[in-house]
């Protein structure tokens, strides 16, 4: 369930406090990377979570260690579902072989131990998908790392210092990403995105209004139109514009 400002709630269950501690550290650094906003808390027992879900507490998502002392994650599940009943449940186990009790509850993911950020990242994807809430990555890579960011929260991207600068909705400070500034544009080519001016691209969803000049953007910010080209730029926008008014009919 998406509490305040669209926040996705999540409940972590898992009696092993090691196990708990290496599940926050890669939940907060996907979360961070893919730009999810959520609020999650861990429990270390089935009896501790459902206490909590009975009080009022709701969530779109249960992430449960199947195997825990005293009252198990697919029991745990079972309770948590009836009084959750659009709950998304996935499981944490040490072999597949061991989550065929859990297969009856239609969970989204099986997360094999250890808890790594490459399975986090596959149980967020198939959560949106069930959900029904289609994200689209965006990657830059730089380097051997690849940044990711949901496409449609991208506001603009500006050339920095030693790379990029990627200006997500509802942030107030940038990503910076080591990555040149001609291959984000080229990796971009096929999206809503448009060069302004020198160093600067913008995504067209988030133009407010373009005059001859200038640019001006819902964040409050405006941009000169490059003088150079401003012909062949507002024509691509206002192409744009015309082409989402043609779906919409």
């Amino acid at each position: 369930m998406f509490g305040g400002e669209g926040v996705l709630q999540i409940g972590v269950c898992d009696d092993r406090s090691n196990d708990i501690g290496e599940l926050r550290d890669a939940m907060s650094r996907v979360t961070g990377e893919l730009s999810i906003d959520t609020r999650v808390d861990y429990y270390q027992s089935g009896e501790e979570l459902l206490e909590v879900v009975r009080s009022g507490e709701r969530y779109g998502l249960l992430v449960l260690d199947i195997y825990m002392s005293g009252m198990d994650g697919v029991e745990t599940a079972r309770r948590a579902r009836e009084l959750m009943p659009e709950v998304q449940l996935a499981f944490l186990t040490m072999s597949r072989e061991f989550a065929a009790d859990a297969f009856e509850l239609n969970a989204i993911h099986y997360v094999i131990k250890p808890v790594t950020e490459e399975k986090l990242r596959v149980l967020f994807e198939r959560y949106f998908e069930r959900t029904r809430v289609p994200v689209k990555l965006f990657g830059i890579q730089a380097g051997t790392r690849e940044y990711q960011f949901p496409l449609h929260r991208i506001e603009k991207i500006q050339s920095s210092n030693k790379g990029v600068a990627v200006y997500l909705d509802g942030e107030s400070e940038p990503h910076r990403v080591p990555a040149t500034f001609i291959s984000v544009e080229q990796q971009l080519e096929g999206e809503p995105f448009l060069r302004i001016s020198r160093g600067l691209l913008v995504n067209m969803d988030y133009i407010l209004s373009m005059d001859r000049y200038v640019c001006r953007l819902q964040d409050g910010t405006e941009a000169l139109v490059s003088r150079r080209e401003r012909s062949d730029i507002r024509r691509k926008y206002y192409d744009y514009l015309f082409g989402k008014l043609e779906l919409r009919r």
